[in-house]
């Protein structure tokens, strides 16, 4: 090797160890979590209704697993149906760890299709621990019957 390669060979090692190495982590803007039923929950009762199987419910929820400093909100949005539109269909999440409604997670709707709707941001009110969540679900009127659909989410949005 003569000078002029050790040089160049000299000169290009320092300056790759001489860089600054950052790190770049990407991430998702939203995460879907999904609270899904092979069927609808449903009722023409107005006492909450909710059901009591594992597979309709988020086992294991703890908001602090999704890079919790860059959560902007945590919204539910449950897909909604009544079978009568003077009749509202009520649904809400709720703590099933604790026995306790998520505050702001209630939605209200009056629609005979089966739409998505928005709760108010959740974020503050889930506990900081790990939890099981589940739907529940209520008619406004005795005998009206009203139901979330098969699909219904929890989006979860980060910065």
């Amino acid at each position: 090797m003569n000078l002029k390669h050790a040089i160049l060979f000299a000169c290009t090692l320092i300056s790759f160890t001489a860089c600054k190495k950052e790190t770049v982590t990407l991430i998702d803007k939203q995460v879907r979590l999904e609270l899904s039923a092979v069927f609808d929950v449903g009722t023409s009762d107005t006492t909450w209704y909710m059901p009591y199987y594992e597979t309709y419910q988020l086992v294991k929820f703890n908001k602090h697993n999704y890079i919790y400093d860059r959560v902007k909100s945590i919204i539910f949005s449950p897909s909604m149906h009544t079978s009568d539109q003077n009749v509202s269909c009520i649904v809400d999440l709720y703590n099933v760890t604790d026995s306790v409604p998520i505050a702001g997670s209630q939605v209200v709707s009056n629609d005979i299709s089966w739409h998505f709707y928005e709760s108010q941001d959740i974020k503050d009110a889930l506990p900081d621990k790990e939890i099981t969540l589940s739907i529940r679900v209520r008619s406004q009127k005795m005998g009206t019957f009203v139901s979330t659909g098969v699909r219904n989410f929890i989006f979860i949005n980060r910065e």
